[in-house]
């Protein structure tokens, strides 16, 4: 007996998902705080893409307002082209270097006001 179809009036709650896509890898490898993960392995999450001053951007080309700053570390908004300036000089410089070898990233700030 073959199963009947699914009511057009019933809402699917959940979204085809190639397992090698963005979408796919992130429920596979990404562990979301605050997420309920069973749900989320079935529906995914919103992927975002690019950032333009308040705005962000998902892989679908949905526009949103980012209204939580990226939790308080965006507060002066996405695409400023002064601090991606300093942080690429920095990541050109010195990227990282391990707290646990007993170092400094260096003696002085990068920044010429500091």
């Amino acid at each position: 007996m073959r199963p009947s179809p699914p009511d057009p009036k019933q809402r699917r709650s959940f979204v085809t998902i190639m397992p090698n896509s963005v979408e796919g890898r992130d429920i596979a490898y990404q562990m979301h705080p605050n997420v309920n993960l069973r749900a989320y392995e079935k529906t995914g999450g919103l992927v975002i893409e690019s950032g333009d001053g308040i705005y962000v951007t998902d892989n679908n080309g949905k526009r949103y307002i980012e209204a939580m700053a990226g939790l308080w570390s965006v507060a002066l908004g996405f695409g400023e082209k002064r601090l991606a300036a300093v942080a690429k000089a920095q990541m050109e410089k010195l990227p990282y270097y391990p707290p646990s070898a007993s170092g400094l990233m260096g003696r002085r700030s990068i920044s010429p006001r500091c």
